[in-house]
């Protein structure tokens, strides 16, 4: 099988792996999890953006907006019949890291969703469905999600929404269809409520079969992952949020790159080879400079998900484990720990909540969300009681919001 043909083959398994399900959801076990409890006529519609970590920058001479406090966790799911797709809303326990329902939206309002992100001050959700992002704005003490009445056409391909630190563009990577050539769609974030406005010369070219894109926490640099030609750097103009090429490197079957919160180095998921590329990140014109060998992975690794402190990654795989890295902060250099957790059917989505606390993983098959206590020292995940949380759907995209 040559090595486009084996691209396509495992094209839904990294949609799987970015959160979200390839054909809808069928019926299933609903997993024998406790519920999350959900308050009397608190249901709401909406969705939240995820988050992006770093110092607001970006030119921006406005002061940042005040960042929601509270958290929250959002989750979109399949109903257990496969009939629809909804949203659906929890808070965050601070002191126990456990769920309890806030409400759901769906339906009518959100067919064919995919993924959720929430802006970097967790004021807006969006959510992808319909060929369109839909905007939500969060209640930021109760978390509920309200329709903000905007939404914006989204391109073919395009999944997910990504935050600049600063919160003021946001950017789509769109895998194509027919045609392999990915490109990279650019948005303007009204502050203010939240609509979002396409930048004037996007899509910007990259790759062929753009996949994920990630920021450097100043602000000024973006990678873009490209399943069939490795990764592609650019400078962002602070004013206008245009993307202009800083060059490449060459890698294939890369489905996903993160850069560390301390902002020095990018890892790079190598889906094909089974492993990830580290590179430095020159601070000046955001070049990548490999920095040693790469380091090997589990079979199809999917997404990495720092711990606030940088000093812990976490890996998902296709085969439903979690694998954890304890990551040097000043050399970049990771270390492979093991398993984070046992496997579970129907692993769909890792996320960690904003103090690094807790973390959350949604079991698309057993229809539950499993929680867990992140150990500062160690990396270690341990189950808190009560989880796994039933949730009464499948669901296969989460995002915490609050700060």
């Amino acid at each position: 099988m040559n090595i486009n043909n084996r691209l396509e083959l495992i094209a839904c398994s990294l949609f799987l792996l970015a959160l979200t399900a390839c054909g809808g959801g069928g019926g299933g076990d609903t997993g024998g999890g406790t519920p999350a409890t959900t308050p009397p006529s608190t249901t709401t519609n909406g969705s939240t953006p995820g988050n992006t970590s770093g110092s607001p920058d970006n030119g921006s001479s406005a002061p940042p907006p005040t960042a929601n406090t509270s958290r929250f966790l959002y989750m979109v799911a399949n109903s257990e019949d496969g009939r629809y797709t909804l949203i659906k809303s929890y808070s965050i326990d601070a002191a126990t890291g456990a769920l309890a329902g806030i409400g759901e939206t769906g339906r009518e309002h959100f067919p064919g969703g995919g993924l959720i992100a929430v802006d970097p001050f967790s004021k807006f959700l969006y959510a992808e469905g319909d060929g369109k992002f839909t905007g939500y704005s969060i209640n930021g003490a109760t978390g509920a999600l309200t329709s903000t009445g905007t939404s914006v056409p989204a391109h073919i391909g395009s999944d997910t929404l990504h935050f600049v630190p600063s919160g003021k563009f946001a950017y789509a990577p769109n895998m194509g269809n027919e045609d392999p050539t990915g490109t990279v769609s650019g948005y303007s974030v009204n502050a203010a409520n939240g609509a979002l406005s396409e930048i004037p010369g996007s899509p910007f070219p990259s790759g062929e079969r753009s996949f994920w894109i990630a920021f450097d926490p100043s602000g000024k640099f973006a990678y873009v992952a490209n399943a069939l030609s490795g990764i592609w750097g650019y400078r962002i103009e602070s004013t206008t949020g245009a993307l202009t090429n800083i060059g490449s490197i060459s890698e294939q079957g890369t489905n996903f790159v993160a850069v560390a919160p301390s902002g020095k180095f990018a890892y790079v998921v190598n889906y094909l080879a089974n492993d990830i590329s580290v590179y430095s990140i020159d601070p000046t014109t955001g070049l990548l400079t490999s920095i040693g060998p790469r380091v090997h992975t589990e079979e199809s690794p999917g997404y990495l998900t720092f711990t606030p402190s940088g000093k812990f990654a976490y890996v998902t795989l296709a085969a439903d484990d979690i694998l954890v890295y304890s990551v040097d902060t000043t050399t970049g250099v990771m270390t492979s720990l093991g398993p984070a957790t046992g496997p579970r059917s129907g692993r769909a989505a890792f996320t960690i909540e904003a103090s690094g606390k807790f973390a959350y993983v949604g079991n698309m098959d057993l229809g539950n969300v499993s929680a867990y206590r992140v150990d500062a020292a160690t990396g270690a995940l341990t189950e808190i009681p009560g989880s796994p949380f039933a949730t009464g759907a499948l669901p296969h995209s989460l995002v915490a919001a609050g700060q």
